[in-house]
């Protein structure tokens, strides 16, 4: 899965939207909208892509992550573990906790 769609899957959970919420949003039927955040699908629809950060009020930047970070300087071992699958799901489930924090916070 990459990165876009781990930020909006754990956004979207965040805001506690289903999947049929979302792809209703962005004008996509569920099956689909499932397909890309998924993994499933490794075409790149920048329109879609565009479509869910606006209905997720953030910006397809933010949403891929993009990092100043240069992996090569790091340590092998940081780096092996920063790619890892075990990595993704921690900042996944950190972003999570971050933005439902945040959402409370506005109450």
């Amino acid at each position: 899965m990459s990165q876009f769609w781990q930020n909006a899957r754990a956004k979207r959970i965040a805001l506690g939207y289903s999947q049929e919420e979302m792809a209703k949003k962005v004008g996509f039927h569920q099956t689909g909208y499932s397909y890309f955040e998924s993994g499933k699908s490794k075409r790149i629809d920048r329109d879609l892509m565009e479509r869910v950060a606006l209905a997720l009020d953030t910006t397809v930047r933010e949403l891929e992550g993009t990092s100043d970070i240069n992996l090569r300087r790091l340590p092998e071992e940081v780096q092996r573990w920063l790619e890892s699958e075990e990595s993704n799901d921690y900042i996944v489930e950190a972003y999570t906790k971050y933005i439902t924090d945040k959402m409370k916070s506005l109450r």
